[in-house]
């Protein structure tokens, strides 16, 4: 356990600044989702489906370190958060960070049947190209929406 928080200390400023963020934005998350009831707003819906063979590709000059730190505060956070912290918490989490540092970001809501011939359900989110949040072979789900978070 010392050695994790050593570790922790260990860490840039902006790394443990997008931890502790993404662990205020977890637990807020779980309590909409738990509490209140009410769905978390993905974003904006996009109208024309979107393969997941086909993501997009933002033309923006983002940071591609910011959005791998963001990627791994998530991961970190949803390691350490004392409640259940699903995949669509996790999305919502990424686009609360992505907004803050002014990213554009899509999440993507998708299914597939598992091996026991049971429905699967799953949300990830990509920015720039790059798997934030759900770490999922995109091609095996069949993509049911897709929310599209721009910075205008």
């Amino acid at each position: 356990m010392l050695k994790k928080i050593g570790t922790f200390f260990e860490c840039s400023n902006r790394k443990k600044i997008l931890f502790i963020h993404a662990c205020i934005v977890g637990y807020y998350a779980w309590l909409l989702d738990v509490f209140f009831q009410r769905r978390l707003r993905l974003g904006v819906e996009s109208l024309n489906k979107i393969s997941a063979r086909n993501l997009p590709n933002y033309s923006s000059e983002n940071s591609s370190q910011l959005v791998k730190d963001i990627g791994w505060s998530i991961k970190l956070a949803h390691k350490y958060i004392l409640v259940n912290n699903a995949c669509r918490h996790n999305a919502y989490q990424a686009k609360i960070m992505c907004k803050k540092y002014r990213l554009d970001s899509t999440i993507y809501v998708g299914a597939k049947i598992n091996e026991l011939g049971e429905a699967e359900a799953h949300a990830w989110t990509v920015v720039d190209d790059y798997m934030v949040t759900g770490f999922c072979q995109a091609e095996e789900y069949l993509v049911l929406n897709t929310f599209i978070n721009e910075i205008k």
